[in-house]
């Protein structure tokens, strides 16, 4: 009686499992998982305040950021943005901005 109790114990573990970890692997990206490192990493908010979309680049990558929309943001200090369209205040290509500690949990506004 005791070896059919733990097999089907032992089952039920294993189920349970296959049935978790398909989820947590796929859930994995939209926590958006950062590497642990020695750099102060600064999280603000880019507000985009006009009716016209724009686009800007950090570290290289291109971001869109819609029109009255704003996009969060986690970079290290020293990371410049650049915009990556014409603005009306700043040209394609342009650098809009360098991440510095006191843009924690602020906003920076696109216009």
């Amino acid at each position: 009686m005791k070896i059919q109790a733990s097999t089907k114990i032992l089952a039920m573990v294993l189920a349970a499992t296959s049935v978790v970890t398909p989820a947590i692997a796929n859930a994995a990206p939209l926590f958006h998982l950062h590497p642990q490192t020695s750099e102060s990493r600064i999280s603000f908010v880019i507000y985009n305040q006009t009716y016209r979309d724009y686009s800007i680049r950090i570290a290289g990558r291109l971001y869109k950021v819609e029109q009255r929309r704003g996009l969060v943001v986690t970079a290290p200090v020293g990371t410049q943005i650049f915009a990556a369209s014409d603005m009306r205040s700043a040209k394609n290509g342009s650098m809009l901005h360098e991440v510095t500690p006191a843009d924690e949990s602020h906003k920076i506004v696109l216009d």
